[in-house]
């Protein structure tokens, strides 16, 4: 059984990992001509600067 806390992460992980999908997958239809290319560029590296510090984080 799962805790308060548990569903959360959870939560958190699954909305990171879709989030980072469909950023990757607009960031590959759109090619490399077009603005929302580039602010999907950006979506898909502050996900990962975000999961890099959270990750750093929950380790100490």
């Amino acid at each position: 059984m799962l805790n308060a806390e548990q569903v959360i992460v959870r939560a958190a992980g699954r909305l990171f990992h879709w989030s980072l999908v469909r950023a990757f997958s607009v960031a590959r239809i759109t090619g490399e001509e077009d603005d929302l290319h580039i602010c999907a560029g950006y979506v898909i590296l502050g996900l990962l600067a975000f999961s890099l510090i959270s990750g750093y984080k929950k380790g100490e």
